[in-house]
């Protein structure tokens, strides 16, 4: 404990021995010794809840203290829940926009735990949130936990620069700490002859597939042999090939052909594994789907004489697929009371694996997917998912079918056997998965792969990797340092310049703004953002122009930000207002003029928010660190000349914009004299109907009531 209550640490420790107590100790040390508020981060819902349901029963503590914040709690909740909390667990999307917005603030908080921490790479939160923790809270301390970092030591090393992380503390099942609380898993790879019936399918897709793949090779997109090309590298091939077609003016029908060729390449290489992997029945089914679709690729696929004849011919078998004759004998030797999980990559296999053993004498399946609806699969609500592991704990069911769902967190309780279905080329999930099992007592973990295939491929893949992974966690230590690479949006100046920001502004801005500037996030009466004491900027995308402009509300918001700021600024973000279908041109040309001349303020395009954030910092620097002015939030309007305080009262009444407003101004000469002029002579201005005269003489009239 010593080492990780000192410094910000990795700790890597197989799934099911104790990473979650090694954090609660944790807590106990850091809230004793330096007081604070603890944030526990988790990637899902349910882990979340799981690990506040941990620590209410771990510590003497008020339950109310211990909050719980999801995507699915409103910000004003979440705002005053922080304030009475000793811990907070939340998902990081949700913290990372709370740190956006100014509702957290990392310095109250003396340690941050992060669970499943080898999600820290790339755009993931938990990078955001731990460079903010790191910058605000120097004195604070961060915990990342996880079962399998990876085999990549510069993706390790980059998980820790990414946290702030200078101590890895590991342990593995062979390790003489943990080795007397782990139990044996016993693990047992099942390799299947692929069926003699099904081999003329499986010749006839290959040989559709190899004639794309040649056709492709042609275009020179990748260095490795056509042998060695998989899904990913035809993904890649395809962005190539997008990009070419755009950058060259001419020839544009070769690379037609070929990104037809690389879109029939990826459907053939994924009919192929499935009629490798999973059997008949899922290739039939997926080129159901393929029929229904309506690209030219999936047609031209469909009409294929090759691909017809490898259809009928799998029609014909009818077989039972060898994996889930198999797999029916591994489950028949489950004795009573004993459970396992059966793992997929798809959902359809798990309805015909559910199906195949329902017929099993004592199994009692159940299937256990994710969220995600689709055409003919529905998913499980979160609520659902829970009440099938309620069932599955209290031997209503012994039998997991499963997506990918059950790998990583959920408080799935540990079982006797784990069967992979299929082998998957990560070392991560496959830890994940086998540790399922041999928690309790010795566990059996089976794989199953066909010969010959993408399996045997997957499978070694795998087991390289993990081995890779052993390797280099063992030689990582304490000494590494803290990587100068930076995410691609740091771009930090030698002087960070401050921008306020109203905490209604969309938070993926506000992330790219406090990437190069400090921010401050407040409800600003005016503007979406300042800079200095005399700059004001009001940021609106084509779209909420128009719809202001329509809706009658644009000019008293231009009119509100040109009264309280020196220097105010409109961002127009998007794309060009007049190539918007259905609007009108005239109207938008005449309400950009006014916004210019008759309010001062000035108007910036931008094309996306990348931009947006560029000009933004860009003044921000010039106005505080070229000019020395400081930001303002303005409590009251600036001091204006008469001329303007004259427009401002008039432009108060109702319907009356600013052209209205110096109309009147030009015709009756003086404020008093609109004020006391009859429905009538307001009528003799240009652009004063009836109701409009109406309404200025009713509320002047009218007789104020407190």
């Amino acid at each position: 404990m010593a080492s990780i209550a000192d410094k910000s640490s990795l700790v890597v420790l197989p799934t099911g021995l104790g990473k979650t107590i090694i954090a609660a100790m944790l807590v106990a040390h850091r809230l004793s010794n330096k007081g604070g508020k603890i944030l526990f981060l988790a990637p899902t819902r349910p882990l979340v809840v799981q690990h506040r349901e941990t620590f209410v029963n771990i510590f003497d503590m008020d339950p109310q203290s211990l909050v719980l914040f999801t995507g699915s709690t409103p910000p004003l909740k979440r705002e005053e829940g922080y304030k009475g909390a000793s811990m907070v667990f939340a998902t990081p999307q949700v913290i990372e926009n709370d740190i956006l917005t100014g509702r957290v603030d990392p310095k109250d908080y003396s340690l941050a735990i992060i669970d499943e921490a080898h999600r820290a790479v790339g755009e993931y939160s938990y990078v955001y949130i731990a460079k903010r923790y790191n910058e605000d809270n120097p004195q604070g301390l961060i915990l990342a936990i996880t079962a399998s970092p990876g085999y990549d030591r510069s993706k390790v090393k980059e998980i820790m620069a990414n946290l702030g992380i200078s101590n890895v503390h590991l342990e593995n099942e062979t390790s003489p700490e943990v080795m007397p609380y782990v139990h044996e898993i016993e693990m047992e790879w099942i390799k299947l002859d692929f069926p003699r019936e099904l081999e003329k399918a499986r010749l006839l897709i290959r040989s559709v597939y190899d004639e794309k793949i040649d056709l492709l090779m042609k275009f020179k997109l990748t260095s490795k042999p056509r042998q060695y090309i998989n899904r990913k590298d035809l993904l890649a091939m395809g962005e190539k090939l997008r990009k070419s077609l755009n950058s060259n003016k001419g020839g544009h029908g070769n690379y037609y052909t070929a990104i037809k060729a690389q879109a029939a390449a990826v459907k053939l290489s994924h009919s192929l594994e499935l009629l490798e992997t999973q059997g008949a029945d899922a290739f039939l089914s997926y080129f159901e789907k393929v029929k229904k679709q309506r690209s030219k690729t999936s047609k031209e696929l469909i009409l294929d004489g090759r691909v017809t004849r490898a259809l009928m011919a799998a029609s014909k078998y009818e077989e039972v697929h060898p994996k889930m004759k198999k797999l029916q004998e591994v489950l028949s030797e489950l004795g009573a009371g004993q459970t396992a999980i059966v793992f997929s990559q798809y959902r359809d296999t798990t309805k015909r694996i559910e199906e195949m053993i329902a017929e099993l004498d004592g199994i009692r399946p159940v299937r256990f997917i994710g969220q995600t609806k689709r055409e003919d699969d529905e998913g499980l609500s979160q609520k659902k998912q829970k009440e099938i592991l309620d069932k599955f704990r209290d031997g209503e069911y012994n039998v997991l079918v499963a997506t990918s769902v059950a790998e990583e967190g959920l408080d799935i309780p540990s079982v006797d056997l784990v069967v992979f279905f299929e082998p998957i080329p990560s070392e991560i999930r496959t830890i994940q998965r086998r540790g399922r099992t041999g928690r309790r007592r010795t566990g059996k973990a089976y794989i199953m792969a066909m010969k010959g295939t993408v399996d045997e491929a997957y499978l070694k893949v795998a087991k390289d990797k993990e081995i890779k992974m052993q390797k280099v966690m063992t030689l990582m230590d304490s000494k590494v340092p803290k990587s100068d690479n930076q995410s691609k949006l740091d771009h930090y100046v030698a002087e960070k310049p401050l921008v306020i920001c109203d905490n209604r502004e969309n938070p993926q801005i506000i992330k790219l703004l406090s990437q190069r500037s400090k921010i401050e996030v407040r409800t600003l009466q005016v503007g979406d953002y300042v800079l200095s004491d005399r700059i004001g900027v009001e940021r609106k995308s084509t779209t909420d122009f128009l719809r202001s402009l329509f809706d009658n509300k644009l000019f008293e918001q231009i009119g509100s930000l040109s009264r309280s700021f020196e220097r105010p600024l409109l961002i127009l973000e998007g794309d060009d207002l007049l190539s918007k279908k259905q609007t009108s041109r005239s109207s938008v040309r005449n309400a950009l003029i006014s916004i210019i001349v008759d309010f001062g303020v000035g108007v910036i395009a931008t094309r996306n928010m990348i931009e947006t954030a560029d000009y933004i910092v860009e003044m921000a620097i010039r106005e505080q660190i070229k000019e020395g002015r400081v930001p303002k939030v303005r409590g009251e309007k600036r001091t204006m000349s008469k001329r303007e305080g004259m427009s401002y009262i008039v432009e108060g009444l109702p319907n009356v914009s600013s052209t209205l407003a110096r109309r009147l101004l030009e015709h009756f000469g003086s404020v008093e004299a609109i004020f006391l002029a009859s429905e009538e002579d307001l009528k003799l201005v240009e652009g004063i109907g009836e109701k409009t005269a109406k309404g200025i003489r009713d509320i002047l009239s009218a007789r104020y009531e407190g």
